[in-house]
């Protein structure tokens, strides 16, 4: 009987999930991602999925498995991820999309000081 149920189920969120991914935010592969940054996933076509909870799963390296607050946008193309807790610094962060695909990206690698900012932009003329 469970495994009819979770077939169902799966079947359920699959057919919601038809559209491809068009957008990722950050993108796969990048690096020196803020810790604070979210996760934002485009899609050609509406999600029609009402537990958007069951789409996302965010793990980090060093931070672990990242709960947080998925928001459908207004147009119900795009989802954002807002991560609970920041991620570490230098880890690696793998986000699997409903299996429609897995991505990873990198974050920066430690707290870049408020003064080394404005000295770096201090040598650009404006």
């Amino acid at each position: 009987m469970k495994t009819i149920i979770l077939s169902v189920l799966f079947i359920c969120l699959t057919f919601e999930l038809h559209a491809k991914i068009i957008y990722l935010e950050p993108v796969q592969n990048a690096k020196y991602v803020s810790i604070h940054n979210n996760i934002i996933i485009g899609f050609d076509k509406k999600i029609e999925n009402r537990n958007l909870n069951s789409i996302l799963k965010v793990t980090g390296t060093i931070s672990g498995t990242h709960d947080g607050e998925i928001i459908l946008t207004a147009d119900k193309k795009k989802i954002i991820f807002k991560p609970n807790k920041p991620f570490a610094y230098n880890e690696t962060v793998e986000v699997i999309i409903h299996n429609l695909k897995t991505y990873s990206f990198q974050t920066q690698i430690k707290k870049i000081e408020n003064d080394r900012i404005s000295n770096a932009l201090d040598e650009y003329d404006y």
